[in-house]
C-alpha cells in the first residue's frame, strides 16, 4: 500500500466515515475514493488534491502529512539531466529487482541511502 492510500484510508476511518460519504464531502465518485484507497488510482496532482484536503477540514499537521504521502506515492522518478551512466543503470536493476526485493534488502538500501558521502570523504558523482 502507498503512503497516500495508507494515510487516506486512515484519516477516512479515524473520521468513521464511509467511503461514500467521503466522496461526497470532497466531490468525487465513491469508487474513485476506493481506487485511491487500493492504490488503484494514483494519487491526483497537487492542485486536485489541495481541493479535497480544503474540502475535508484538515489540520494543518494532516494537511501536510497526506501532501508528503503523496510526493511519496508517484510511480515515476526523475533522474537529473546530466546523471552519470551508473545512476541510470543502478535505478533500473531496482526497477527490474522490485517485485522481488525483500524486507531485508530495502532496509540495507534505505540505510546506504542514509550515509552521507561527504562523511566518507567521498566526491559526489
Amino acid at each position: 500500500m502507498s503512503p497516500f492510500a495508507y494515510q487516506l484510508r486512515k484519516i477516512r476511518t479515524e473520521r468513521q466515515l464511509q467511503q461514500k460519504v467521503m466522496a461526497e464531502i470532497i466531490g468525487c465518485e465513491p469508487s474513485y475514493l476506493s481506487a485511491l484507497e487500493t492504490d488503484s488510482k494514483v494519487p491526483p496532482q497537487k492542485e486536485k488534491l489541495i481541493q479535497f484536503l480544503k474540502k475535508m477540514s484538515l489540520s494543518s499537521e494532516q494537511m501536510a502529512e497526506l501532501l508528503s504521502a503523496a510526493e511519496k506515492s508517484r510511480r515515476s522518478i526523475r533522474l537529473p539531466l546530466k546523471a552519470e551512466t551508473e545512476v541510470f543503470e543502478v535505478c533500473h536493476a531496482l526497477e527490474d529487482q522490485l517485485p522481488n526485493i525483500s524486507r531485508i534488502q530495502l532496509e540495507l538500501i534505505g540505510l546506504v541511502l542514509r550515509i552521507n558521502s561527504t562523511d566518507l570523504g567521498v566526491p559526489k558523482m
